[in-house]
């Protein structure tokens, strides 16, 4: 549970990476023409961000999950067939992929894979859950970081010197 809110429960949404066997224009076309991704893919762009990451994956999340998507997207090779959704969406990319000609030849690669977890109500989020293998790592907003923490060895800590430390990095942990 995310720091601070040891007493308040919060709803949690799931942002799901959706692996495509292809990505024919067709396919594209489809994803764009859909009312309800195309009013999502809108809203990203009005909030200053952008509807793809990494080489061309197609990104359908609301505008407060797109930090969470771009955290989530540096633990994935991530390529133009690759779509990251919100869970609640999910139906309406499958929908566009049943939608399609059988000779587009596109199909869903495994299954839908959790990359991460984000508060369902933007007022409520700080940060977002991240899944590294199978693990869940909370990650803060870059900007809450202060600059000033340091994770130093138990010999720094004791007064000595850690020698796979740069000594310019080194010398600035001292002072």
């Amino acid at each position: 549970m995310p720091r601070g809110a040891a007493h308040k429960e919060t709803a949690f949404s799931k942002l799901v990476l959706l692996h495509f066997t292809r990505h024919p224009k067709a396919f594209e076309d489809a994803l764009s023409r859909n009312p309800d991704l195309h009013a999502v893919r809108e809203a990203l762009i009005s909030a200053g961000c952008s509807h793809t990451v990494q080489r061309g994956a197609k990104v359908f999340v609301m505008p407060h999950e797109y930090a969470s998507v771009r955290e989530a997207a540096q633990l994935h090779k991530l390529g133009p067939s690759h779509v990251v959704v919100s869970e609640h969406l999910v139906p309406q990319v499958m929908d566009v992929m049943g939608s399609l000609p059988h000779k587009a030849n596109v199909r869903i690669k495994g299954g839908p894979e959790t990359i991460a977890y984000t508060a369902i109500d933007e007022a409520v989020a700080n940060g977002s859950i991240v899944v590294r293998r199978t693990f869940l790592h909370f990650e803060e907003p870059h900007d809450t970081h202060d600059t000033k923490s340091v994770s130093n060895s138990t010999a720094v800590a004791h007064g000595g010197k850690n020698p796979r430390c740069a000594s310019r990095r080194h010398s600035q942990l001292e002072g």
